[in-house]
């Protein structure tokens, strides 16, 4: 006698829930990394020296975050093309991706990490 199941059995995608948890981490290391690189550079202009490379500074610590948002974006574009069934967190994954990019290019937690640490010591020479 052979066993059947009383109800079709639906193979589970995992691709949604890379997709959002991609996106759970580069919004970590997107904010991590912008917030590293503020405090770096409050702490150079506190200092009376700038560095001169700066932007390559900001560049580095906030590349993995946007690697991993692009690949959020990729993963849950495909999950929600390939298996619309399971589209909740391919969907959360998209949109975490989405905002994750977006907030990086304009800078947002870092500029006011910046302006916090920012601490203008002016004396009269």
């Amino acid at each position: 006698m052979e066993a059947t199941p009383s109800r079709p059995v639906q193979a589970r995608s995992s691709s949604g829930a890379l997709s959002f948890l991609a996106g759970l981490l580069a919004a970590a290391l997107s904010v991590g990394g912008q917030l590293l690189a503020a405090r770096k550079q409050a702490g150079d202009w506190n200092a009376g020296h700038p560095m001169a490379d700066q932007p390559f500074v900001h560049a580095l610590s906030v590349t993995p975050g946007i690697v991993l948002a692009i690949l959020a974006c990729g993963i849950g574009c495909y999950a929600l093309w390939r298996h619309p069934e399971h589209r909740g967190l391919a969907a959360g994954g998209v949109a975490l991706g989405l905002i994750t990019a977006v907030l990086t290019m304009l800078n947002f937690p870092g500029s006011i990490g910046f302006q916090y640490w920012y601490d203008p010591q002016w004396e009269d020479a």
